[in-house]
């Protein structure tokens, strides 16, 4: 769920003040117990927070003075349980804040969680992520650093695990065929414009 900015960004119509209350709307009509968002903002996250008390918001920024936007997973506190967290930069030096595939580009982080459905206490994984939105070059090997610190967990606990996120790729570019050639299934894309 790219939630797109806080409330001073040129968005128009389609800041997050105006939208505010359609996210909350879905959110709180669908119920879910996991939801990733990804361009959020301390501003959004105080909001969110306030407005829906039943979820506990995990957010990790991603400049290197750990401000900014960044990540953020809400997790329903009724249905799930948080086991473990972690987050590390895409980049060749994962956990230097701040660090970036190449230069001049935005730096961007992967938020690991370990999560437990309450109901019958299955534990599962989420990636939340956000690849770069300017070279297919950085998404492709950001995607690479999110699947090699998966079978790196893999190792560790074997749980079935789900990569969320803004992909910022088309349903047939070369990021996603690299992600279905190396055995993850691909969901359809969720691209609107701000129209769905």
């Amino acid at each position: 769920f790219n939630i797109r900015y806080a409330w001073s960004e040129p968005d128009g119509i389609n800041g997050f003040l105006n939208r505010a209350g359609q996210i909350i709307y879905k959110i709180r009509n669908e119920q879910p117990d996991v939801v990733c968002f990804q361009e959020a903002t301390a501003e959004n996250k105080e909001f969110l927070e306030n407005t829906l008390t039943e979820y506990l918001f995990v957010f990790n920024q991603r400049n290197s003075d750990f401000n900014g936007e960044g990540l953020m997973t809400a997790i329903n506190k009724k249905t799930m349980s948080l086991l473990g967290l972690d987050f590390f930069w895409l980049s060749d030096t994962p956990y230097v804040a701040g660090s970036c595939l190449r230069e001049k580009t935005c730096p961007r982080v992967c938020q690991v969680l370990f999560l437990k459905r309450n109901a019958d206490s299955k534990i599962f994984r989420i990636y939340n992520n956000h690849l770069d939105s300017e070279s297919e070059y950085s998404r492709i090997n950001g995607i690479k650093l999110v699947l090699k610190r998966i079978c790196e967990d893999m190792d560790k606990i074997n749980t079935p695990f789900f990569i969320l996120g803004d992909f910022n790729a088309l349903p047939d570019s070369e990021t996603v065929n690299y992600c279905r050639n190396n055995g993850i299934g691909c969901s359809r894309g969720t691209f609107h414009r701000f129209r769905g």
